[in-house]
């Protein structure tokens, strides 16, 4: 019915939204190691 069609869809949304979250925290913090890394080779 409607209302299992919703729960589904919900269910779907939600952890995609925290995937996005997870993946934006990642990238940036990966992006901060590299850079780090990038400086360290620079400075030698």
């Amino acid at each position: 019915g409607l209302m299992e069609e919703k729960r589904a869809s919900r269910q779907v949304t939600v952890p995609a939204v925290m995937l996005e979250k997870v993946m934006v925290m990642a990238g940036s913090e990966i992006y901060r190691l590299h850079a780090c890394r990038e400086r360290e080779r620079g400075r030698r």
